[in-house]
């Protein structure tokens, strides 16, 4: 499955910092959090895939596909190592980047993920 060229916006300076959302929300979720790390931190807030303003594409979506998603949009960054924190689906999106791609990942903060997802519920996602 092809990446997606997804809708991002950049505020701040220091490290990358990519903040991932979770089902349903947008990269707009991000903003309080972003006004407090800007100072510190490049942050990067994004749409994922039929998120927001990111294009819709073909279904099924994968995590594997999101996480292709993160990382072409890391490379178009041209940032070499980032932070990433994510939330609920984000949150899982996060560790599968790491997994996946730790050459460029520098740390993963996870918030209200899940966990304990039977087969079903992840079919679901």
């Amino acid at each position: 499955m092809a990446a997606v060229d997804v809708s991002y916006r950049i505020e701040g300076q220091g490290p990358p910092l990519y903040l991932v959302h979770g089902i349903g929300s947008r990269k707009t979720t991000w903003d309080e959090i972003i006004d407090g790390l800007k100072d510190r931190f490049t942050c990067v807030s994004y749409d994922l895939r039929g998120h927001g303003d990111s294009p819709i594409a073909p279904t099924p979506y994968s995590l594997d596909g999101l996480v292709d998603d993160l990382e072409a949009l890391r490379q178009k960054l041209g940032h070499d190592r980032i932070h990433i924190a994510g939330h609920s689906l984000g949150g899982m999106i996060g560790p599968a980047y790491a997994h996946a791609y730790p050459d460029h990942t520098l740390s993963v903060g996870l918030l209200s993920t899940a966990a304990g997802r039977s087969e079903d519920d992840r079919a679901k996602l």
